[in-house]
């Protein structure tokens, strides 16, 4: 249960999302250097980032949930349940010299370690195919996901897996939530209101008011359409921070049963792909950080830096 959304503004845009989870995890910001070693190819090659990337990650491990590179292009995963269509096993006959088959955990790292832009994102998904054994056989990790990307141009595409690789599909409303696949989602938007006219919905009796990801995706589209138009950046994260801290989940809203957890909201992250910096709040600390690649101290190491957690207020009178 996860919320994308883009927020345009003249000369850029801010791309954020929520990040839910069912239970409690640590998580932290991660920098990726050049020509840094971050996973392994099923064929167990090495795989080596050519662009500097940061973004976010669970218990200093190093694949991103969400991450911008140093030439802007940003990226989000969200899960995709129910539509696990990756292949079962690497297919032998296929020369791992034309075709890089990935765990879905590390496709967000390699396509922000491999590409400058939206442009070659569809290039380089054309390569790249997904599996849930390596070449050996062995079970991997490889979760049911898909993923948002934008860059400086605002673009907005959506990668929605099929048959062991990806569809690409242009996103113009600029939302993605979870299953189902996006035309269902535009489908049944069109059921609650005209995407051109959403002002002519009565919003007290008209919009969706569940969790469930196609209400979740009604309800960040008419937002965002019916938010003021932002006139820079501070107010395109303003507004972003408000939309989808509507859309977040409380702790102890939704309780996991089996883990005796709750699914909750971890993170809200922005990125904006123009000014290359990432915005974060925790779940538990209203307060927005950000962060930009000029202010990593070493750029040529990974790091891992904590985000503040705890509730604090400013004195406005000191």
């Amino acid at each position: 249960m996860c919320t994308g959304l883009q927020i345009n503004y003249p000369g850029g845009s801010v791309l954020g999302r929520t990040m839910d989870i069912e239970m409690s995890l640590d998580y932290q910001l991660n920098f990726i250097p050049r020509n840094y070693q971050f996973a392994k190819d099923l064929f167990n090659q090495p795989l080596v980032s050519r662009y500097r990337m940061m973004g976010l990650g669970f218990n200093d491990y190093i694949p991103l949930k969400d991450g911008i590179n140093e030439h802007g292009l940003v990226g989000i995963t969200n899960e995709f349940p129910e539509f696990n269509l990756y292949d079962k096993t690497v297919n032998p006959t296929i020369d791992s010299n034309e075709v890089t088959y990935l765990r879905s955990l590390d496709l967000l790292n390699y396509l922000l370690g491999m590409c400058r832009d939206v442009s070659e994102v569809i290039e380089q998904i054309a390569t790249i195919r997904i599996a849930q054994t390596d070449a050996k056989g062995q079970s991997i990790i490889s979760p049911p996901f898909h993923y948002m990307f934008t860059d400086p141009s605002g673009c907005n595409i959506v990668l929605e897996p099929k048959n062991g690789q990806f569809e690409v599909k242009e996103n113009p409303y600029q939302v993605m939530t979870n299953s189902p696949k996006l035309e269902r989602q535009y489908h049944r938007l069109e059921r609650y209101m005209d995407p051109e006219k959403p002002e002519e919905v009565n919003a007290v009796k008209g919009l969706p008011g569940g969790y469930d990801p196609v209400s979740r995706f009604v309800r960040a589209y008419y937002f965002s359409q019916l938010s003021l138009k932002p006139t820079n950046q501070s107010e395109a994260c303003a507004y972003l921070y408000r939309i989808l801290n509507v859309l977040s989940l409380p702790v102890g809203f939704l309780k996991n049963r089996q883990r005796e957890d709750y699914t909750a909201t971890l993170y809200i992250s922005g990125y904006d792909p123009n000014t290359k910096e990432l915005f974060v709040q925790d779940y538990q600390n209203p307060k927005v950080y950000r962060v930009s690649f000029e202010d990593i101290v070493d750029l040529d190491i990974y790091q891992t830096i904590p985000i503040p957690e705890n509730f604090k207020t400013d004195l406005l009178i000191d």
